[in-house]
């Protein structure tokens, strides 16, 4: 399936995707060798594993903005506010990587319709 996904795209995701997939749920450094665009993917993957940390759904909606050189992810919780919030915290652990790779703060927060 993911070579048939390189002759789709005109890509070579073959070679990155065992890699991004085998570290997207680990919070360990990733090394110097894997270049940017595989860490930022792996990076966007672990925000979005800690947004269903708790694998109920307990977020409606993800917003963003960038404000001050700093990106904020606002989280609508739709039910069980403790395990949004578990979600909301586990999301602020995992975003470390894609801090570092893009070179900018991220924070990971509740919002409210």
């Amino acid at each position: 399936m993911v070579r048939k996904l390189d002759s789709v795209c005109g890509c070579k995701v073959s070679g990155e995707a065992a890699l991004i997939a085998g570290l997207h749920g680990k919070d360990d450094p990733v090394s110097e060798d894997i270049g940017k665009e595989t860490k930022v993917a792996i990076g966007i993957i672990r925000i979005a594993d800690g947004l269903d940390y708790t694998l109920d759904q307990v977020i409606k909606k993800v917003e963003t903005e960038f404000i001050n050189e700093e990106l904020i992810i606002k989280a609508y919780c739709i039910r069980n506010v403790d395990n949004c919030i578990s979600s909301i915290k586990r999301t602020n652990k995992k975003k470390k990587l894609l801090e570092e790779v893009l070179g900018i703060n991220i924070t990971v927060e509740r919002a409210y319709d």
